[in-house]
C-alpha cells in the first residue's frame, strides 16, 4: 500500500505542479511490487535482498525508467550500487536533508527494527525496546490489512511518552496512518 500511496502522490504532483490533466500529460510511471525476502524479522539474508534489489533496478532499466524511488525505508539498507542510467531518489537522504533544514530538537524515528539496527537515520532517537516491539507488530498488522484508523489511535497513545519530539515516520507503512485516517 505504501507503493500505491507513492504512486498517488506522484500523480497529484503532476496535476498540481505540472498542470497534467489529459492522459498524454502524465509521465510514464512503473510501480513494481516485488516479493522481497524477509527483511523485518528473523533470519535476514542481506545478500539475497541486495540481489533482489539489483533485479528490480534491472527491470527499471529494461522498462526505460530514468528516475526511481523505493517506497520502503528498510529496503534502503540493502541498496546495491545504483546503475548510472537511473537517477535515484534516496528516501533516507531526502528525509534527512529536509529534517536538517526544518527541524530542531529531538527527532524520534518510528521504524522497523531492521532500519533501527542499520542506523538508517542519524541524529535521531529510536524507541525503547518495548515500543519498538509494538511498532514491529504494528507494521506486520498494517501489511496484513489491519484497520488503519485503529492503528492510528493505538500509535498516538504510545507517543504520549515523547511529547516534545518531532516524529519521523521511518516506515512507509506508517505514512498510510498519516494519509488514510481522519
Amino acid at each position: 500500500m505504501a507503493g500505491a500511496l507513492l504512486f498517488e502522490k506522484i500523480i497529484q504532483l503532476a496535476q498540481t505542479d505540472y498542470s497534467c490533466q489529459d492522459d498524454r500529460d502524465f509521465p510514464f510511471i512503473s510501480l513494481v511490487s516485488y516479493p522481497f525476502a524477509e527483511m523485518l524479522k528473523g533470519n535476514i539474508d542481506a545478500n539475497l535482498l541486495k540481489f533482489q534489489m539489483a533485479e528490480c533496478f534491472q527491470m527499471f532499466i529494461d522498462q526505460g525508467v530514468s528516475l526511481a524511488a523505493i517506497a520502503c525505508n528498510t529496503l534502503h539498507a540493502f541498496c546495491p550500487p545504483i546503475p548510472p542510467q537511473i537517477e535515484f531518489l534516496h528516501l533516507i537522504r531526502e528525509t534527512a536533508t529536509h529534517l536538517e533544514k526544518e527541524v530542531t530538537g529531538d527527532l524520534l524515528v518510528l521504524s522497523s527494527t531492521t532500519s533501527k539496527n542499520n542506523h538508517l537515520y542519524n541524529r535521531c532517537l529510536y524507541p525503547k525496546r518495548d515500543l519498538q516491539t509494538k511498532l514491529d507488530q504494528m507494521i506486520d498488522r498494517i501489511l496484513g490489512g489491519s484497520q488503519l484508523e485503529t492503528e492510528s489511535r493505538r500509535l498516538a497513545s504510545w507517543l504520549n511518552e515523547y511529547p516534545t519530539a518531532t516524529i519521523v515516520l521511518g516506515c512507509t507503512e506508517f505514512s498510510l496512518l498519516n494519509e488514510r485516517t481522519p
